[in-house]
């Protein structure tokens, strides 16, 4: 709509704003998906935002165990249900396998207080 609204419908005019929009109505979808998610989930999310760069399996699971005294089979659970939901990718570098916030919630979270 906003694009429509804004942009004459012109995506391409849309994509060249610095930064992406989120919208009133976008945000509170995001809010209520988040309010969704699990504790572990949840935690893996923060750390995915906090480190802003993709991370290794061995790297979340040092975090998120260490920090919240998460089991690890609940943080493996966790992340596969992130990845079901497009909440987080998988970037595969070579053999390294690393994982990314998706774009759309790193900007949610970087503006939501805790």
């Amino acid at each position: 709509m906003m694009i429509q609204e804004l942009f004459a419908g012109k995506v391409s005019e849309f994509l060249q704003c610095e930064g992406l929009i989120l919208a009133d109505t976008l945000r509170s979808q995001l809010e209520r998906e988040w309010q969704r998610l699990t504790q572990t989930e949840q935690a893996i999310m923060i750390q995915l935002k906090d480190e802003n760069l993709p991370v290794t399996l061995p790297q979340i699971l040092k975090t998120v165990s260490k920090q919240s005294m998460i089991a690890t089979s609940d943080v493996l659970e966790a992340i596969q249900s992130l990845k079901r939901r497009f909440l987080m990718d998988l970037i595969e570098q070579g053999e390294d396998k690393k994982f990314n916030l998706n774009p759309v919630y790193q900007q949610y979270l970087s503006r939501r207080s805790y």
